[in-house]
């Protein structure tokens, strides 16, 4: 048995090869069976490798995706793997919208440390600018509870990182009560938000936060280093110059020598600066001198260290009065290094400079130069000029330039300083200038021979304000201060002459506005309605402040308007009753514009209407107590008229009474109120000779007085004086019509005299002086008559 079995397998092994020999035979017997066989096969092949990677996937899954693998990572700092990871959980959906919070701390946490590492201050403010929104928006949403004090310290870093000051002292000062663990780097940071921000008193505020990092013996050296050199200028601008000097003796190891240096000089520049007597000061200044110099032999690669000590060197030469060296070092600075805070201090320096020399154009050019530089005051950071400090000497600059006339220049550098304080206060200073441009020409132009002129320029000024005032209105339309440059606005139409717009913002003043400046905004809208013609609306609007506003200071100046709009419109007792209303029925002073005002008023009223004794009473008065040549004058005339024509009751008295006694009491008086009359006609003459601001006015009245001085001397019989005075009046209206008159008048005086000669020469020259008027000449404007009519007159009167 055991023999057969070697025979048995044998037997078996020849049955296989027979089988794989019939197999292959079959399957290459057609090319059919070829492709079935190799088919199978590759099927058997495939669905191996498929089974063996299930089985791999089932072995080794991947972990779900987790928020606490990013953190892990930016933990050890590997920035690149966490954002990477958070932004393929972002790609693969896995993230809800409620989660999001996370994900975003990871992302402004890696902005942040990359912003911590850059090198340029613009790509690192940016960076800090993208990380605070990211941690923002990731507080929104909730950061993981572990990181709720990180994202509110690195919330903080990045607002101050990227200048946003204001946020981050607000976040920070959150932070320092509930995370103690960062509490000496948000010392830090509040520290330099404070030292930068454009607020003087935060200095006290910057002082202590600096001491809390130079308190901590663990604090990082960076950072106690920077507030070393902070704390030094801080001492030295609260005035504590000797602790400044002291905080710099022993800096730490790490601190930069060339800014320790800097730091130095600039604290003893500051020191010199305030020193009470010369030997301390030239002794402050050389120990600055040479710690400068030590300054920019440190700074190997000529940075802004180099150009602060400049800057610093060139206020050394002003101290001592080298105005010269101190100019050309700061032209100097300027150039070479371009829009830096130094060159920015250096511009303004050389425009302070240039002031002070009279050079008022080169100036403003260095000082809009420096003010258009700062486009960003966020991101404006310098230890020399604070941007507070800045803008203080700029607006002090546009002040000189305003009180020393130079208007344009105060204009032109405000367009410069928009960027330094923003489009509302830009348009608010340009219309105060604006403002005080106009006044002050109104006010020249009350003295002055080009009067009219001035006046106009004036008038378009205070327009060019009312437009400016306007704009600003709409600017703060929301706040409170809207309806104060509503009424600088309108003040500024009405005082302009524009009195259309005047109307229009009062209206809208006076619906905005219900109680402040109310009762003077309705006298304005009269005034400037009787100055349209509108004087029924006029009256509307003063009756309505009189009535309303009774104890108001603006009821006086109503009261003087309405009664000027009744008399124009012929209701004389109206308009007398409200201006003795303003003499004795209320508190108004005499010394006050409008007691004064209606004090005239009155007076030319009762002139008006023939009460010429109680004209002459008010006028007189009048008189005495404006101080303005030009009403004075006025008021003189009008009197002189009052006396002349209040002559004409007792001279028809005189002429048509029988009774000797009465006929010479009549003549005594016509006689003494013409002498009255010649009095203030030669008082009227002599100031308007005198005045180098006559205006038109001042040439009817100089014209009017030759004239009735001739007729009063005509009928007191004086004929030769009179003679003389019509002859001035011929002499200077040759070329008018106005001519014709005082020829004729003076033909009068001659054949009164008895030289009948003379008389027909004198009608024989207006006869000439009648040709020569051209053809268009308007005779009714300065005469009764026409020119035929004149010519028919002449013609008479010669042959009598």
């Amino acid at each position: 048995m055991v023999a057969e079995e070697p025979k048995t397998a044998e037997a078996a092994d020849e049955a296989k090869q027979s089988l794989l020999v019939r197999a292959r035979e079959w399957a290459t017997g057609s090319r059919l069976r070829t492709a079935l066989v190799a088919g199978g096969l590759l099927g058997m092949a495939t669905a191996t490798v498929g089974v063996w990677i299930w089985v791999a996937a089932l072995t080794v899954s991947e972990p779900p995706a987790s928020i606490e693998i990013a953190l892990e990572k930016l933990d050890e700092g590997d920035l690149e793997f966490a954002t990477n990871y958070v932004r393929k959980m972002q790609q693969d959906n896995v993230i809800l919208t409620r989660d999001y919070g996370g994900p975003l701390f990871v992302l402004g946490a890696v902005r942040a440390a990359e912003a911590e590492e850059q090198w340029a201050p613009e790509r690192r403010r940016r960076d800090y600018l993208i990380a605070s929104k990211y941690l923002q928006e990731a507080r929104t949403l909730g950061v993981p509870v572990d990181r709720e004090f990180q994202s509110l310290y690195l919330l903080g870093k990045s607002y101050i990182g990227s200048d946003q000051l204001a946020k981050g002292v607000e976040v920070l000062n959150e932070a320092l009560s509930e995370d103690p663990a960062h509490a000496t780097g948000i010392h830090a940071l509040l520290g330099r938000a404070h030292y930068y921000a454009d607020n003087p008193d935060y200095y006290e505020v910057a002082l202590r936060h600096l001491e809390q990092v130079l308190a901590d013996p663990e604090a990082d050296p960076e950072l106690a280093a920077e507030a070393t050199l902070h704390r030094a200028r801080v001492l030295s601008r609260l005035g504590r110059d000797a602790a400044a000097q002291q905080a710099l003796t022993d800096p730490p190891a790490e601190a930069d020598p060339a800014a320790v240096q800097l730091a130095l000089g600039q604290v003893l520049v500051a020191a010199a600066s305030r020193a009470g007597d010369l030997s301390s000061r030239d002794m402050l200044l050389a120990q600055a001198t040479s710690a400068l110099g030590k300054a920019q032999n440190l700074d190997k690669l000529s940075t802004e260290v180099s150009g602060s000590a400049q800057y610093l060197l060139g206020r050394i030469d002003q101290i001592r009065g080298q105005y010269a060296e101190a100019l050309k070092r700061f032209v100097d600075i300027r150039k070479r290094f371009g829009a830096s805070p130094s060159a920015v201090a250096a511009s303004v320096a050389e425009g302070n400079l240039l002031l002070d020399d009279s050079q008022p154009e080169p100036a403003l050019v260095a000082l809009r130069r420096a003010a258009s530089t700062v486009e960003d005051t966020a991101a404006y950071q310098s230890d020399l000029l604070s941007v507070n400090d800045l803008k203080k000497s700029l607006l002090a600059a546009q002040e000189r330039y305003v009180d020393e006339e130079q208007f344009d220049a105060a204009l032109s550098l405000i367009d410069a300083l928009e960027f330094l304080l923003g489009p509302t206060r830009k348009r608010e200073l340009q219309a105060e200038t604006q403002q005080r441009w106009g006044d002050l020409l109104l006010e020249k132009a009350s003295g002055n021979a080009w009067l009219p002129e001035l006046q106009r320029q004036g008038r378009r000024r205070l327009r060019e304000a009312g437009v400016t005032y306007e704009q600003l209105a709409e600017d703060r339309f929301a706040t409170a201060k809207y309806p104060g440059d509503l009424w600088r606005a309108a003040e500024s139409y009405y005082r302009g002459q524009s009195y259309t717009s005047a109307i229009r913002v009062l209206r809208d003043y006076i619906r905005n506005e219900p109680e402040l400046y109310n009762a003077q905004a309705l006298l304005r809208l009269g005034q400037s309605l009787l100055a349209m013609g509108e004087a029924d609306e006029a009256v509307e609007a003063f009756e309505e402040c009189i009535e309303f506003h009774p104890n108001d200071a603006a009821v006086y100046g109503a009261r003087l308007a309405a009664a000027k709009a009744h008399r124009d419109r012929g209701k004389y007792d109206r308009a007398e009753k409200l201006l003795r209303e303003n003499l004795v029925g209320g508190t108004l002073s005499p010394r006050s514009p409008e007691w004064r005002d209606s004090k005239f008023e009155l007076g030319e009223l009762l002139h008006e209407v023939g009460r010429h004794t109680e004209a002459i009473d008010h006028l007189e008065e009048a008189i005495y107590r404006y101080p303005g040549a030009l009403r004075r004058r006025t008021a003189s005339y009008l009197v002189a008229e009052s006396y002349r024509q209040a002559a004409e009751e007792p001279k028809r008295r005189f002429e048509e009474t029988k009774a000797v006694n009465e006929r010479e009491k009549n003549e005594r008086l016509y006689k003494e109120l013409l002498g009255s009359a010649l009095k203030h006609y030669d008082r009227v003459q002599r100031e308007i000779s005198r005045s180098n601001s006559a205006d038109s006015t001042d040439d009817l009245m100089l014209r009017n007085c030759y004239m009735f001085k001739g007729s009063v001397l005509f009928d007191l019989e004086r004929y030769r004086e009179a003679v003389e005075e019509y002859s001035n009046v011929s002499a200077l209206y040759q070329n008018e019509p106005f001519v014709l008159e005082t020829l004729m008048q003076i033909s009068f005086c001659w054949r009164r005299i008895g030289q009948p000669d003379k008389a027909r020469g004198n009608v024989d020259q207006a006869l000439l002086a009648l040709e020569r008027l051209p053809e268009d000449a308007d005779f009714l404007v300065s005469t009764n008559r026409s020119r035929n009519q004149w010519l028919d007159l002449l013609n008479k009167i010669r042959v009598w």
